[in-house]
């Protein structure tokens, strides 16, 4: 008889693990700079789609501020953040720009980026950061210092200027003279004297600026055609029967060779016949704005564009004490809107409140 076979103590059933050999498990500690380990910043989205998103926003940045600059000093361009026509439009449109740029530029960089480690994209985006604040700087102080986009700087465009003296000189005192100069083609030609006279504005080339030659005394440009040019208009600030609200009369060597009327709500608008006193050939002409509105008021200079009837800008004032015309080549009836716009720089100058 064999003997009995020796028997295993059976395991308990409510524990059947016990059998295994188990190691204890113990994270890595955090670190105290609170960096993320390189294993998890090799897995952040930001590695490849993320940044490529982030440069579009870069380019966004870079559109967004030439539109500021680019809309901020060019006053001409009739549009919802014209900084004149619409200064609130155009300060939340700079505001947002400056939040959307810093966030894109800088925040953003040091709140993701660091934690993930990425300190070369922050180097550039600081690089980038400080690239564009000194690009507004430096375009501002370029615009500031030579004006690009004023029409006195645009002699193929605007052949004639006037500049207004208004606010200095005889002309406070109430004498009237040198209320402003005319520039053809860059160099200063004429003297303009105001007056008022019979409830009229009369304004006239009473000087005429010469230089030095081998000769003695000549005239400092030839252009400027002066035996047909319009040197001598009265404006006359009355409404008529027709609904214009005024009229205008023109002479040249105190014969009269223009008749028009203007009016000046909601936009500026001049209708005029012209004849020429040595071919007799008369033309009729309307220059016109399409604004919807143009300034005219006590803090601010006048701010219209004048097109003629294909379109064609002849007539600016651009919130200065300077306008353009001549923008059609016609110097004989360039100084025809000068004497609203006199009215215009003086009521800005004496404060007495917009025209009605």
């Amino acid at each position: 008889m064999n003997p009995p076979l020796p028997t295993r103590s059976k395991a308990p059933r409510d524990d059947p693990l016990e059998i295994y050999e188990l190691e204890e498990y113990r994270p890595p500690p955090l670190r105290e700079d609170g960096l993320l380990p390189i294993s998890v910043n090799l897995k952040l989205p930001y590695r490849r789609g993320g940044i490529l998103f982030w440069l579009l926003r870069v380019g966004g940045v870079v559109a967004w501020t030439y539109f500021v600059c680019k809309y901020g000093w060019d006053l001409s361009i009739n549009s919802v953040i014209n900084p004149v026509r619409h200064n609130v439009s155009f300060f939340v449109f700079f505001i947002f720009h400056l939040v959307f740029a810093t966030m894109t530029l800088l925040l953003e960089p040091f709140i993701i980026w660091y934690r993930a480690r990425a300190f070369r994209m922050i180097s550039v985006s600081c690089v980038l950061y400080c690239g564009w604040g000194l690009t507004l700087i430096c375009w501002g102080w370029y615009h500031a210092r030579y004006h690009p986009y004023n029409c006195e700087n645009m002699p193929d465009k605007f052949p004639v200027y006037t500049r207004f003296h208004l606010h200095e000189g005889d002309f406070i005192a109430g004498m009237g003279t040198n209320a402003a100069s005319v520039y053809v083609n860059g160099k200063k030609l004429w003297q303009i004297s105001q007056e008022e006279k019979f409830g009229r504005m009369h304004m006239f080339l009473s000087a005429e600026y010469l230089h030095r030659s081998g000769n003695g005394l000549s005239q400092k440009n030839t252009s400027w055609p002066g035996d047909t040019a319009v040197s001598d208009i009265w404006t006359n600030f009355s409404r008529t029967y027709d609904g214009s609200d005024g009229t205008v009369t023109g002479s040249c060597h105190g014969r009269p060779w223009l008749q028009g009327k203007f009016w000046m709500h909601q936009n500026l608008r001049f209708e005029f016949r012209y004849t020429n006193p040595e071919t007799g050939e008369t033309k009729s002409k309307t220059i016109a704005s399409d604004e919807g509105q143009w300034f005219f008021k006590t803090r601010t200079r006048p701010l219209v564009n004048l097109r003629d009837g294909s379109g064609k800008e002849v007539f600016r004032a651009q919130n200065t004490n300077v306008v353009c015309s001549a923008g059609d080549g016609d110097y004989e009836t360039s100084l025809v809107p000068v004497g609203v716009m006199l009215l215009a720089e003086k009521i800005y100058n004496s404060g007495n409140g917009r025209y009605d």
